[in-house]
């Protein structure tokens, strides 16, 4: 103990801590024993990153592989019935452009064909639906000259034949029909010879 300090209380308590301080002190220090420390979260603003949007996996400074996996799992899963709806919504600056970049390398690896809409850019446009599907008919339907056009044709064509094949292959044959009662009524036709 200290030396006696006479005065008033308010000149005791600003000579002494209070004892209470010690007793708090205490038992904090003997309830955190064997408990891990308190770490602080990292967030993304937190990281030493550019805001620039990346493009591949590997300048992937948060880890938004496990997030991207995940998704691709989804999306290339063959029970995932269409449509789908994912929305990705976060402030100015969380990743978003990141995520689907790398989402849409990881797709790119496939047989998937990815369509890139940055619907900010057309926000002023008179109609949005004429600039996603123009971004749809550039950027997924490929040109018809090559050899993956020609495949990619073929294949919708084929589809599309089979899908009315019955209709189609009725209206063949009243076609034929008509064209054979045409040519038979023609053939049966005689003129009288011209003067």
């Amino acid at each position: 103990m200290g030396p006696p300090v006479q005065g008033s209380l308010t000149q005791l308590s600003s000579a002494y801590v209070a004892p209470w301080y010690y007793l708090t002190c205490y038992s904090v220090s003997r309830r955190s024993r064997g408990q891990q420390p308190l770490v602080a979260r990292r967030w993304f603003r937190d990281l030493p990153a550019a805001d620039t949007p990346i493009r591949n996996r590997v300048d992937d400074a948060v880890p938004f592989q496990p997030l991207v996996e995940n998704l691709t799992r989804i999306l290339r899963n063959t029970a995932t019935c269409p449509p789908q709806i994912i929305a990705l919504n976060g402030v100015s600056g969380t990743g978003r452009t990141t995520l689907l970049n790398l989402l849409r390398s990881t797709l790119a690896g496939s047989v998937s064909t990815t369509v890139w809409l940055n619907a900010s850019h057309h926000q002023n446009d008179a109609d949005v639906l004429t600039s996603m599907l123009e971004s749809v008919r550039v950027q997924a339907v490929p040109p018809i000259w090559s050899i993956h056009g020609l495949s990619f044709y073929l294949t919708l064509f084929r589809k599309r034949a089979a899908a009315v094949f019955v209709a189609a292959m009725l209206t063949a044959v009243i076609v034929a029909a008509a064209l054979g009662a045409i040519l038979q009524a023609r053939a049966s036709l005689t003129f009288p010879p011209l003067p």
